[in-house]
């Protein structure tokens, strides 16, 4: 992108962020997978949909949770999946408390909510940004059955050098080796479990070279910026919605 595209784009995705953080979607029902306060997910849509966990960004700050996903969840919920919208702990220092949570979720039973499966490790998994990468590192580890990674943070040396969101990458993972941490470490660009990632390539945020960390796994969504993968309004969701499985209508569009 040239300077002037890399504006519009940054102020299509500071649009779309603000519009998804003050839609006043009301939480679903919670569930909890621990003893901390943020092990719990909120689910949404039909108990017999196929089940999908989503997995929120925010560059693993405590300052955002899982609040501005609820929308991209609704949707979800109304295109027919029972989702589970996923919050974790998210102490800066301590990814592995976060990697711990999570681990632990994936071994959770489904309870009755998602179609044919057991535990929600084999569910779909989708993750945007932060969360992108969460669900690719438990895909390296095996821990679960598909990982979809929105726009992720695929690439941690990459974005620590380049100080990505405000110096995310440092703040949460710390100055020292990131191996244990990356995804592409634990087993190569396509890990055990299956692996997609979408990503834009108008992406201001998280740009697409972080995406490119894995090349058999990558769709280049042509004109995309960061939220458009999870905004409900953008024509681009209907990409992510048309890669869950077993179909499902993509959610209305507005033009």
């Amino acid at each position: 992108m040239d300077e002037q595209q890399a504006r519009r784009a940054r102020a299509a995705e500071e649009d779309a962020n603000a519009r998804l953080r003050a839609d006043a979607v009301p939480p679903g029902p919670v569930r909890a997978y621990g003893e901390d306060p943020d092990e719990l997910v909120e689910v949404f849509g039909p108990a017999d949909g196929p089940a999908v966990v989503f997995v929120h960004g925010g560059f693993w700050r405590p300052a955002t949770d899982r609040a501005h996903a609820r929308t991209t969840a609704r949707a979800l919920g109304d295109a027919g999946y029972a989702v589970h919208l996923a919050e974790y702990p998210r102490t800066p220092g301590d990814p592995d408390r976060t990697l711990t949570s999570l681990t632990r979720l994936a071994g959770t039973p489904a309870a009755g909510y998602g179609r044919g499966v057991d535990t929600l490790g084999e569910a779909t998994w989708l993750g945007h940004s932060a969360g992108g990468h969460l669900v690719l590192w438990l895909a390296a580890r095996g821990l679960i059955a598909e990982a979809i990674a929105l726009a992720p943070v695929a690439d941690l040396a990459a974005a620590r050098e380049q100080g990505l969101g405000r110096g995310a990458v440092a703040a949460f993972f710390g100055d020292g080796d990131l191996a244990r941490w990356d995804p592409r470490s634990l087993a190569g660009a396509d890990g055990p479990g299956r692996v997609t990632v979408l990503h834009g390539t108008d992406d201001v945020t998280v740009p697409i070279e972080q995406g490119r960390a894995f090349p058999e796994s990558l769709v280049e969504l042509p004109g995309a910026h960061h939220f458009d993968v999870i905004d409900p309004e953008s024509p681009h969701f209907r990409e992510v919605v048309a890669r869950l499985p077993r179909g499902g209508p993509a959610p209305s569009t507005q033009e």
